[in-house]
Protein backbone atom coordinates (compact mmCIF):
# COMPACT_ATOMS: atom_id res chain seq x y z
CA UNK A 1 0.00 0.00 0.00
CA UNK A 2 1.36 3.45 -0.90
CA UNK A 3 0.70 6.69 0.90
CA UNK A 4 -1.10 9.50 -0.86
CA UNK A 5 1.33 12.23 -1.87
CA UNK A 6 0.61 15.90 -2.32
CA UNK A 7 2.81 18.49 -3.99
CA UNK A 8 3.11 21.84 -2.23
CA UNK A 9 5.03 24.99 -3.05
CA UNK A 10 7.57 25.90 -0.38
CA UNK A 11 9.65 29.08 -0.43
CA UNK A 12 13.37 28.47 -0.90
CA UNK A 13 14.32 29.80 2.55
CA UNK A 14 11.80 27.50 4.26
CA UNK A 15 12.94 24.53 2.19
CA UNK A 16 16.53 25.20 3.32
CA UNK A 17 15.42 25.12 6.98
CA UNK A 18 13.51 21.89 6.41
CA UNK A 19 16.53 20.38 4.65
CA UNK A 20 18.69 21.28 7.66
CA UNK A 21 16.25 19.50 9.99
CA UNK A 22 16.26 16.49 7.69
CA UNK A 23 20.07 16.42 7.81
CA UNK A 24 19.99 16.65 11.62
CA UNK A 25 17.72 13.62 11.69
CA UNK A 26 20.36 11.46 10.11
CA UNK A 27 20.34 8.94 7.33
CA UNK A 28 16.89 7.84 6.25
CA UNK A 29 15.08 10.85 7.72
CA UNK A 30 12.40 12.11 5.36
CA UNK A 31 10.55 15.38 5.04
CA UNK A 32 7.44 13.54 6.27
CA UNK A 33 9.38 12.51 9.41
CA UNK A 34 10.41 16.11 10.07
CA UNK A 35 6.91 17.46 9.49
CA UNK A 36 5.45 14.84 11.84
CA UNK A 37 8.00 15.73 14.52
CA UNK A 38 7.22 19.44 14.17
CA UNK A 39 3.47 18.77 14.43
CA UNK A 40 3.99 16.54 17.48
CA UNK A 41 6.10 19.24 19.15
CA UNK A 42 3.47 21.86 18.33
CA UNK A 43 0.71 19.70 19.83
CA UNK A 44 2.79 19.12 22.96
CA UNK A 45 3.51 22.82 23.41
CA UNK A 46 -0.13 23.70 22.82
CA UNK A 47 -1.27 21.13 25.38
CA UNK A 48 1.19 22.45 27.99
CA UNK A 49 -0.01 26.00 27.33
CA UNK A 50 -3.65 25.02 27.74
CA UNK A 51 -2.89 23.14 30.98
CA UNK A 52 -0.96 26.12 32.34
CA UNK A 53 -3.83 28.43 31.45
CA UNK A 54 -6.35 26.11 33.12
CA UNK A 55 -4.16 25.94 36.24
CA UNK A 56 -4.23 29.73 36.52
CA UNK A 57 -8.02 29.89 36.36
Amino acid sequence: MTADMTMIEVPTALRAKLDALIAEGGRGTTLADVLQQLLDEHDSIRTRQMLAFDAQL
